[in-house]
């Protein structure tokens, strides 16, 4: 049986790789290749954020009342009242009519090597961790005080 410090550390690295799937995938997704879109847009935001036009937010809303965050490219491409159209996990999405390429995001390559390096850290860190035991407390073990007696 594992002991109650292993348990916490297998759940803190099982929390890290679930964290660093979800990072992955969003990435992913903001560039629309692995969904699925069909509709109208209806409504197309940008959020500029600490940096504009380094790390603002693109939100396209379409007729289904889907909200989906996108990259700038993808947002660049779609206006309100455009139909689009794309199958999911194809490089391809078509806006009235036309095709338009798309490619994974700087976000996403830069986390497909940035997550699992981290991970890598994280268990190495957890792995130090489990195999270091905790210091125990014993006064018996201790060195001895000197004598305050006058001889």
């Amino acid at each position: 049986m594992l002991s109650p410090k292993s348990q916490s550390i297998i759940a803190l690295l099982f929390l890290g790789i679930l964290f660093a799937g979800a990072n992955i995938w969003f990435a992913a997704a903001r560039s629309t290749i692995p969904l699925e879109l069909n509709g109208i847009v209806t409504h197309a935001q940008r959020l500029i954020e600490k940096t504009p036009g380094v790390d603002d937010v693109y939100i396209v809303t379409l007729d289904s009342d889907r909200h989906i965050q996108v990259d700038g490219p993808v947002f660049n491409a779609l206006a309100p009242h455009q139909s689009v159209n794309k199958h999911a996990w194809t490089r391809i999405i078509t806006i009235d009519g036309r095709d338009i390429s798309l490619v994974w995001s700087p976000d996403f390559r830069g986390m497909l090597w940035a997550m699992p390096l981290t991970l890598a850290v994280c268990v190495f860190v957890g792995m130090m961790a489990v195999e270091r035991p905790l210091p125990i407390a014993d006064e018996s073990l201790s060195e001895p005080e000197p004598s305050s007696e006058l001889d």
